[in-house]
């Protein structure tokens, strides 16, 4: 079964989208998008999924069905067990945090459709958050 699940304006990676450290001219890369990919996809246990992650310019992914402003998005076949990403370009860190947390969509997808979308976002972002908490403490 194909899913697509969209990262939403509440979402762990859009607060740093809108603070003053987005307003540089550092933007994180494909080689660092692959690289969290890696290290994220072998920490939550998804080994037997074949994950592609793109980054993609600002502004691309449009919006969701409330009008809200995309940041990331996932789509996967759990039959299949593929998935692909799509990331904006931006910063570092806060690439790695968009990434992460549509890897936590992924690994939480058994329990789908959820019975409230908006609670999802919101423990999706928790244990994201929880999870770049502890790589800080390694």
């Amino acid at each position: 079964m194909r899913y697509v699940l969209a990262a939403l304006v509440l979402t762990a990676c859009l607060p740093s989208f809108i603070s003053p450290r987005s307003t540089g001219s550092s933007l994180g890369t494909q080689g660092e998008l692959d690289r969290s990919l890696d290290r994220w996809q072998s920490r939550l246990g998804l080994s037997a999924w074949t994950i592609q992650a793109r980054l993609v310019r600002p502004n691309s992914l449009g919006s969701d069905e409330n009008g809200d402003v995309l940041v990331a998005d996932i789509t996967y076949d759990d039959d299949d067990l593929t998935a692909t990403i799509h990331v904006e370009q931006a910063l570092p860190e806060q690439i790695e945090e968009c990434l992460l947390h549509e890897l936590v969509h992924l690994e939480l997808e058994a329990w789908h459709p959820p019975t409230d979308p908006f609670e999802e976002e919101k423990t999706v972002d928790t244990i994201a958050q929880a999870l770049l908490r502890s790589r800080n403490l390694e």
